[in-house]
């Protein structure tokens, strides 16, 4: 896989969720986060109604950035006081819209590791040294006291 820029795979997919994999080259997993996030979030706003998304709240306002453009859309559309939709209906929409924000981050900042050549999948080779250096020191302990390995 060709190395890419970490940053616009970030921004890629910090802006449209799913975009920074696509860009990274990780094309099937780009589609489904993108689904996945993006539908959580439109379910958010068609739960809670168009002002799930609004300044009336600015905390859950800066979360919801975290989705990008659909969160830029959601606010362009709203209204910041829906007098039509029951209060726990539009607090359910808030939680749905948090979620994929904030997962969308996380997601962005794996994009960002593919694009760098990261392979999240393998084990490093750190922490595989580290597992053979700690395996040594327990069966080391083990044969000193007489026991030898399982």
């Amino acid at each position: 896989m060709t190395q890419r820029s970490p940053l616009l795979a970030w921004i890629l997919g910090w802006l449209l969720p799913g975009a920074g994999h696509l860009y990274a080259g990780e094309r099937a997993r780009g589609i489904v986060l993108a689904g996945a996030l993006v539908g959580c979030f439109a379910a958010g706003v068609l739960l809670g109604g168009r002002g799930t998304v609004t300044t009336g709240r600015p905390e859950f306002l800066v979360l919801q950035a975290g989705a990008g453009l659909p969160a830029a859309a959601a606010w362009a559309l709203g209204d910041p006081e829906p007098g039509d939709t029951p209060v726990s209906r539009r607090e359910l929409g808030v939680l749905y819209t948090l979620v994929p924000a904030l997962l969308n981050l996380v997601v962005a900042l794996d994009a960002a590791a593919r694009a760098a050549g990261a392979n999240p999948g393998g084990p490093p080779a750190a922490r595989s040294a580290a597992k053979g250096a700690v395996d040594a020191a327990v069966d080391a302990a083990a044969s000193a006291a007489g026991g030898g390995t399982p």
